[in-house]
């Protein structure tokens, strides 16, 4: 019984800390804005040799929350994105949709962020082929940007969009 208790009593103070820092680091509320058919998930012309992919945007909303310490310094920001958009072929006028529903949160480290990226990033299926490109799931990257870890599906890195090139050849 005197176990329990003890137990019971280093749980009531952990929690006690976890809310006593989440008060002081509350001190700056967090701060949300949020983006509607801005583009700014949209990607960039890809050349692919033979032929350009271009996406038009279907719609979009970014919500982005950015937490603060006391000190008013940003410490973490959340990046929520829903999006849709068409990729099309130059050379052949075929249209792909494109789908995004994902958050990528990044912490502060030494003036330097760390990215932990959930949800599906890229979602391209093809009637009669199937999904063509897929990264879902959850990647987290170092302060440098190399993945430390990766969980779930991902045959396109979305720091290296090109690869679309091969998938919707």
């Amino acid at each position: 019984m005197h176990s329990l208790l003890r137990v019971a009593v280093v749980v009531a103070l952990a929690i006690a800390g976890v809310v006593a820092q989440q008060a002081r680091a509350s001190a700056v509320e967090p701060v949300k804005e949020v983006f509607i058919d801005q583009g700014m998930a949209l990607l960039p012309d890809i050349d692919c040799g033979s032929f350009v992919l271009s996406e038009r945007l279907v719609s979009e909303r970014i919500q982005v929350t950015t937490f603060f310490d006391n000190d008013g310094e940003a410490i973490r920001a959340l990046v929520t994105v829903n999006f849709s958009g068409v990729l099309t072929r130059s050379d052949t006028g075929e249209t792909f949709m494109d789908t995004v529903a994902g958050t990528d949160t990044f912490d502060v480290v030494d003036g330097a962020f760390t990215q932990t990226a959930t949800g599906v990033k890229f979602h391209i299926h093809i009637p009669g082929r199937g999904i063509v490109a897929l990264t879902a799931g959850r990647q987290v990257r170092d302060t440098s940007g190399q993945i430390i870890f990766s969980a779930g599906p991902a045959n396109i890195d979305p720091s290296n969009p090109s690869a679309l090139c091969t998938a919707l050849a």
